[in-house]
């Protein structure tokens, strides 16, 4: 079955937005969207990469092998900026200067806390046990929380011991009382620790 002019036209002008759009919700965590809020993205993004495609070309008579390269690289390299910014909070910080907004461009006050305050975490359970470790890796949203803790010990309420935990570490899943962040020079001051200092990694 062979395309039709009108039918190549359409998709080079809107696929590559939705590849874009595909992207930035692969690349770095987003707000649960609808499908038409989700559309909605991919036309816009649509719209970035063809300007930026006539920008370089202009509007094509005929679309060539080139033009088609071309727009299959726009959208990654689109997301890709478009994620560095959102990960980072670059234009929300920009915005914050401004005076025009509170708000961090990540979608959670969880993830908020991890990016800037990547330490040792002190975490109580839901069944009040404490547990004490490293956040290797945290979930992108706080529903449920999820962590996992490496260099971690579970801590004896009454005595303060540490019990040591076995292996790479510990996931823990499910109600947290609370999460406490403690650098890596407070601990070295207080004596409980003697390691070197890490950094955290999100994964969904």
């Amino acid at each position: 079955m062979k395309l039709s002019a009108e039918t190549l036209e359409i998709l080079f002008v809107l696929l590559p937005g939705f590849i874009c759009a595909k992207l930035i919700r692969w690349l770095c965590p987003r707000p649960k969207q609808t499908e038409m809020e989700k559309i909605v993205d991919a036309l816009l993004y649509s719209f970035v990469v063809y300007a930026i495609f006539v920008l370089i070309f202009g509007i094509p008579k005929e679309i060539t092998r080139i033009h088609w390269a071309v727009c299959a690289v726009i959208p990654f390299v689109v997301a890709a900026l478009v994620s560095w910014f959102l990960t980072n909070d670059f234009a929300g910080g920009l915005l914050r200067w401004c005076k025009l907004t509170h708000r961090t461009t990540r979608p959670s006050i969880w993830l908020d806390v991890f990016h800037k305050y990547s330490e040792y975490l002190l975490v109580e359970l839901g069944d009040g046990r404490l547990v004490f470790g490293w956040p290797e890796f945290y979930s992108d949203f706080p529903d449920p929380p999820t962590l996992f803790l490496n260099d971690a010990c579970w801590i004896d309420q009454e005595t303060g011991n540490r019990n040591r935990i076995e292996g790479p570490g510990i996931l823990i899943s499910g109600e947290f009382k609370f999460i406490s962040f403690h650098t890596a020079k407070d601990i070295r001051q207080s004596g409980e620790y003697d390691g070197d200092s890490k950094q955290a990694d999100p994964v969904s």
